[in-house]
């Protein structure tokens, strides 16, 4: 019998201690979702099911049996309990680890939505992952991280729905950024401008009821009456048009516009602006007409001074074959050379008589009158020879004409003519009866001898004393008057510098037989030139303002 209660004895224990372990397996699942390691002295118990914990049990003193006994023996083995309870402690840790595995994703998904700035999307997915994650100490981490990202989303969207106007949304969200926060400070500061807001506007409607139990019925704004806001819409079409006419130049009828403005408000300062711009328009406009009208009464100016050269001067004959004036037979072969087409010219090293030649056959055959038009070489024109066998030497050839090498198609005669002349280094001249083919350095036309007063001492830096005087003719009356011939074919050397050469570096020509004298004593220049020369003669010495 004794055995028998010792045996029951030492069962009661074990179970007593069972429940104290599986109890501990349950407040260790409620902080970190596992038991608490068993010690070398105690059996591994599996952990009941969550239920109202008994108050604790302190561990009893350990008992030595006596000397095993054979139906002590299998005494142990009843305080091995691994019934149900231990099985729902397991399942509830599995359970949790799963909430929170899936808790951590619904957070990594609401971060990254809250920092993509969809806050609306990132407060859905972090509201359900704190309703599933666990309370332990193992998820705290979890938990505050959840709850950080929800406040500064909350925050973030009260501040928007503040600055929107809308006050109870706003209000709204901040009240659940404190649920997560509570020393949310932004969030604070939207709750007290929200309240201070609204204790303005209690004020503001307490006044009003206040004010309209004993004030006058109300007077619309002075700036919103029917003819102030007509006047308004005046002010802006006169401003549109006078800035329309200023841009384009109407300074007039903008400066009329602008003073309008400032009838029906006299305090308009962009009226006033714009006048003030308008003005200086104004201004740099007659300051650019000054500077015109200046410079053309200078010039007027300067013109009155110069003297009436090339009265008598006759225009030159245009070698080109425009007459500017002759007889009527030569306007007769003028127009036959504009009338009279080459369908197709071509010449290749050809001689100057050959291709005249060609001309004058050809002009008759393409004349309707089959007259055609007589070309002529003049006494100086020495014909090319034609080009030697190869291996031959070269005959000599005379003059400077050259050779001519043209393919033409579909011109006229007078074209025709001027290019072959051109390539062949000589020109044209038309005369009564014929087409004149001369050297290009022919006198055209009647030298003329003239006589230019000059300032005295003018020309002593381009024209001194000679001291040399070569042979040679070619002077015209070399020394009587006491005139000094310079260039032309007398070959007088000035210290100062060749006058001729002075002036043909100014574009006058002295072909053979013009001549050029200064006489010192008198200051007077005698020139002897065709009429053309003497007027570019005349132009390089008003340059000179040595008259």
């Amino acid at each position: 019998m004794r055995k028998i209660c010792l045996a029951l004895i030492i069962s009661s224990l074990c179970v007593a201690q069972a429940k104290l372990m599986a109890n501990e397996q349950i407040l260790a699942a409620n902080q970190n979702f596992g038991p608490r390691p068993a010690t070398p002295e105690e059996p591994q118990v599996a952990p009941v099911a969550p239920a109202p914990a008994p108050a604790p049990v302190a561990a009893p003193p350990k008992v030595v049996a006596p000397a095993p006994a054979p139906a002590a023996a299998s005494a142990p083995k009843v305080a091995q309990p691994a019934g149900p309870a231990s099985q729902a402690a397991r399942d509830e840790v599995l359970r949790r680890e799963a909430a929170q595995m899936e808790a951590r994703l619904l957070i990594d998904e609401g971060q990254k939505l809250y920092y993509d700035n969809k806050l609306p999307e990132a407060i859905d997915k972090l509201e359900q992952a704190l309703k599933i994650l666990p309370r332990a100490r193992a998820t705290e981490i979890d938990a505050n991280r959840a709850k950080h990202t929800l406040t500064v989303a909350y925050y973030r969207l009260a501040d928007v729905a503040y600055r929107e106007g809308n006050a109870a949304r706003a209000r709204e969200l901040a009240k659940k950024s404190l649920e997560h926060d509570r020393d949310n400070l932004p969030a604070e500061n939207i709750l007290v401008k929200l309240k201070w807001a609204d204790s303005a506007a209690e004020a503001r409607s307490r006044r009003a009821a206040a004010a309209g139990a004993t004030a006058e019925p109300t007077v619309p704004d002075l700036d919103e009456t029917p003819e102030f806001l007509a006047k308004k819409d005046q002010i802006k079409k006169l401003f549109r048009e006078g800035r329309i006419l200023m841009n384009s130049g109407q300074f007039a009828e903008a400066e009329k516009r602008f003073k309008q403005v400032l009838l029906l408000d006299h305090y308009n300062d962009d009226a006033f602006r714009l006048l003030t711009e308008l003005q200086e328009q104004r201004i740099e406009s007659a300051e650019i007409g000054y500077e015109s009208v200046r410079a053309e009464r200078m010039w007027q100016v300067a013109d009155s001074w110069l003297p009436p050269y090339g009265q008598q001067v006759q225009l030159p004959q245009n070698t080109s074959g425009k007459v500017l004036g002759g007889s009527k037979e030569e306007a007769a072969i003028l127009e036959k050379l504009n009338q009279i087409r080459f369908p197709d010219l071509n010449f290749r090293e050809a001689n100057i008589s050959d291709v005249v030649q060609f001309l004058s056959s050809e002009s008759r055959r393409l004349d309707p009158a089959k007259v055609g038009v007589n070309i002529v070489l003049g006494a100086g024109v020495v014909s090319t020879a034609p080009a030697p066998a190869p291996g031959a030497e070269a005959a000599p050839a005379g003059g400077n004409v050259r050779p001519v090498t043209l393919a033409l198609k579909d011109v006229p005669m007078i074209e025709a003519l001027k290019y072959v002349t051109s390539l062949a280094n000589l020109k044209y001249r038309i005369e009564p009866n014929a087409v004149l083919i001369v050297p290009i350095d022919e006198v055209s036309g009647q030298m003329i001898l003239r006589f230019y007063p000059v300032t005295p001492g003018a020309l002593d830096t381009v024209v001194a004393t000679p001291v040399a005087a070569g042979g040679g003719g070619g002077g015209f009356d070399a020394g009587a008057g006491g005139f000094t011939a310079m260039g032309g074919a007398s070959g007088v050397i000035s210290p100062g510098g060749d006058v001729k050469a002075f002036f043909v570096d100014m574009g006058v020509p002295f072909p053979a037989g013009a001549q050029i004298k200064y006489d010192k004593r008198t200051s007077k220049i005698s020139v002897k030139n065709t009429p053309e020369n003497l007027e570019l003669f005349e132009r390089a010495l008003a340059e000179l303002n040595v008259i």
